[in-house]
C-alpha cells in the first residue's frame, strides 16, 4: 500500500447481531472506550460509529441498531491505529 494521508487500524471483531439478536460474541482484549459498531450503508459500504462502555452497553446498542435497522451489525474494537504517511 503506497503511503499517502491515510490512517491503518487493525480491529477485533467483538459480537455480530442480526435484525436484534445476537449471533456471536466473541471473546478478546480488553473493551476500550474506543469501540465501534460497523454497518453497510445503501451501497454497501462500511459505516463506522462509536461506542459506549463499558461492554455490555456496546453489546446492548449494537443489538437495538440491528433491530432498528432491520439488518446485520458488526461490533469491532479497535486494537490499533497507524497514521500512513
Amino acid at each position: 500500500m503506497p503511503a499517502g494521508y491515510t490512517q491503518l487500524i487493525l480491529y477485533e471483531k467483538r459480537a455480530v447481531a442480526w435484525r436484534g439478536q445476537l449471533l456471536r460474541l466473541s471473546a478478546g482484549h480488553t473493551w476500550r472506550q474506543s469501540g465501534s459498531v460497523i454497518i453497510a450503508d445503501a451501497q454497501g459500504a462500511a459505516v463506522r460509529f462509536g461506542t459506549t462502555w463499558p461492554i455490555r452497553f456496546a453489546v446492548h446498542d449494537a443489538l437495538e441498531l440491528s433491530r432498528q435497522i432491520n439488518g446485520a451489525v458488526l461490533l469491532v474494537n479497535r486494537l490499533r491505529e497507524v497514521f500512513w504517511h
